[in-house]
This record gives structure tokens, C-alpha cells and sequence, in this order.
């Protein structure tokens, strides 16, 4: 699934945040669903190639589901425990990235359970369910309305709170 992307002034602001801040070859993005990870990540990848000429990959946790996209909701409702950290093909992920450095200074994760990685700079966008719906009902990505949808968000938001507090850097959705 390719992501609809929906630049806003905040995005900029945040990524400026990440770019003051951290120091090392990997940042991780995570936090819950409608903050902006993709986009703070892609604003970030610019920063550091604009103002430091560092290169960087921005690897997705949505190509690093276990379960396509397609089905993903289906499978979820079916047992909604299925929703957290377990989803992604981390092995595959820690793969890419360690084979990517040979052509890259910066690695940077985006994805919610993204600050559950170790070895890095965790970067974590803190907002509810309810304060990000606009974003995520404006960005089209998903249909915010959907009940199912609702109860994957908030399923999603619950997993994903477990990082905050592990996280180096704790950005507020304002």
C-alpha cells in the first residue's frame, strides 16, 4: 500500500526537533496512528541531506508486515491480540538496513512500533486516537470512521503506548 502523504507545517517542526537533537546512524519514528510519522520522516531524510549532506533511507514498517495489507484488518477483527509488535518481519527489517549502511549514513525507521528497536535514536509522536483523527480522516490513508478501523486505533494506540517512555524524544501532537 502506498501512502497518501499529507505535508503539514507541524511535520517540518517535528523532523527540525529529531534533526537538533540526535546524534548516531539510526533513528526510530514510532508512535500512534495519525501523527505523521511518514511524513516527519521524509521531512527529516531532507533535512539531513540539505543542511549536513548525509544520505539517508527511510525504511517503512508497512512493507515489513507479516500479513498484506489487503487482509491485514480482516485478520486483525478475527482476533484483535493479533494487533502489536509481532506483525512485523523484524528480522527482515534488521536485514535490510545492516545490508543498506554500505550505501547510506543514516538509517531511520518510521512505523508505530518503531521505538521498540534498541540500537538507535527513539523518536516517539505522541498523540490519541482522537486528536490525530483529522490528520488521519484528511490524509485518506484509511477510513477513520470505520468501526473496525476504530477498534484496530485504538488496539494500535494501546501497543504502541508501551514505547513511550523508552523513547529518547517525546514529540507532542499539538
Amino acid at each position: 500500500m502506498i501512502d497518501n502523504l499529507l505535508f503539514l507545517p507541524k511535520h517540518e517542526e517535528m523532523a527540525k526537533q529529531i534533526f537538533e537533537s540526535f546524534s548516531g546512524e539510526e533513528i526510530h519514528i514510532g508512535g500512534v496512528p495519525g501523527t505523521g510519522k511518514t511524513e516527519v520522516a521524509q521531512q527529516l531524510s531532507e533535512m539531513l541531506w540539505t543542511e549536513q549532506n548525509k544520505i539517508s533511507i527511510v525504511y517503512s514498517l508497512d512493507a515489513y508486515y507479516k500479513i498484506p495489507w489487503q487482509i491485514r484488518n480482516y485478520y486483525r477483527i478475527g482476533n484483535i491480540y493479533n494487533v502489536g509488535y509481532n506483525e512485523i518481519d523484524w528480522r527482515k527489517l534488521k536485514a535490510d538496513i545492516a545490508y543498506d549502511f554500505s550505501v547510506c549514513d543514516i538509517s531511520i525507521v518510521e512505523g508505530l512500533y518503531a521505538t521498540s528497536l534498541v540500537d538507535g535514536y527513539n523518536v516517539y509522536l505522541n498523540g490519541t486516537s482522537d486528536n490525530t483523527y483529522g490528520f488521519r480522516k484528511e490524509r485518506a490513508k484509511e477510513d477513520p470512521d470505520d468501526e473496525i478501523r476504530q477498534k484496530i486505533v485504538n488496539k494500535e494506540c494501546e501497543e504502541v503506548s508501551k514505547y513511550r517512555d523508552k523513547s529518547d524524544l517525546i514529540i507532542e501532537w499539538r
